[in-house]
């Protein structure tokens, strides 16, 4: 007879992988691969369903055998959700996936409803400890997929005769192009330079970001302020959280112009083109940002 579940613990974990988020949702699916990676249990069955066989240990001299049946599934375009049950257990981790630039940020939240009062720390504790070190291991040891032979290269076709020259346009009267003085942007990863910059910098305007914001709201800001933006040789935006945990710098050329960014989240430092500056927006969308748009006069 199944006991009275009236014991419940929640764990959190955050994983930073250096991995594509197909690499981390197949290893997540695979729960065959994923409980036969530890040693404490054993598994019938393959793919996203498994029975999972455990010794848990209430004491020094006691123990119990334990089956749960297991499955996984994608319940959202970017979330995995992996359950299990048994007569004195049941989980549930929730696997919240997305892909940062070259990186996979994996948000892994798990609960679990157990008959005694260590059961889930047995339990869970050992696989979100070593979760990471799985998932790395899933992906390296992956099938490679085997390439075709290339064919035989085909005979090139002969070159067409050569058309006869048209005479000579008389010159054209030479235009003028404004140039544009060239941002070196690794520069301006450096701290310190980046730290003189905004300190010699001129402040544009302030804006607070209010949950939930998005690109949209970053575009608004340059757009609205494009006159003012053209007066400077670069532009800084600057996005800050109230905590401080999350900081990020946008650098924008005279024509309102994305070129590049740099910045820290919660301790992990981010950076790259203005074109990928979309894609950590949805790291900080769900939280209030202190917007300060500065422009230099002279490049660092």
């Amino acid at each position: 007879m199944p006991e009275q579940k009236e014991f419940r613990k929640e764990f959190e974990k955050l994983l930073i992988l250096p991995l594509s988020k197909e690499d981390v949702e197949k290893a997540l699916l695979d729960l065959e691969a994923l409980f036969n990676f530890y040693k404490i249990f054993k598994t019938s069955g393959s793919g996203s369903n498994v029975e999972v066989q455990w010794i848990y240990k209430p004491s020094v001299i006691s123990s119990k055998k334990l089956v749960l049946k297991t499955s996984a599934r994608k319940i959202r375009d970017d979330t995995i959700l992996i359950e299990g049950s048994s007569d004195d257990l049941d989980f549930t981790i929730n696997c919240k996936i997305l892909q940062v630039f070259y990186a996979v940020h994996a948000n892994i939240k798990a609960e679990c409803r157990g008959a005694s009062r260590d059961i889930c720390d047995k339990f869970l504790v050992p696989i979100m400890n070593e979760l990471r070190e799985y998932i790395v291991k899933f992906s390296r040891e992956k099938p490679v997929e085997e390439k075709p032979a290339p064919s035989a290269e085909k005979p090139k076709p002969a070159m067409p005769p050569l058309a006869e020259a048209a005479p000579p346009k008389p010159p054209s009267t030479p235009v003028l192009v404004a140039t544009e003085e060239k941002i070196d942007i690794q520069k301006l990863y450096d701290e310190f330079t980046l730290a003189i910059a905004i300190m010699k910098a001129e402040l544009i305007t302030t804006i607070t970001l209010k949950p939930i914001w998005s690109i949209h709201s970053i575009n608004e800001i340059i757009d609205s302020n494009a006159k003012k933006i053209q007066e400077y040789k670069l532009s800084i935006l600057t996005l800050k959280t109230l905590d401080g945990k999350a900081e990020v710098f946008l650098f924008i050329k005279p024509p309102g112009i994305p070129v590049g960014f740099k910045g820290r989240i919660e301790g992990v430092e981010y950076r790259g083109s203005g074109r990928d500056f979309e894609k950590i927006t949805v790291l900080l969308y769900d939280a209030e940002m202190q917007a300060r748009l500065w422009g230099l006069k002279e490049l660092p």
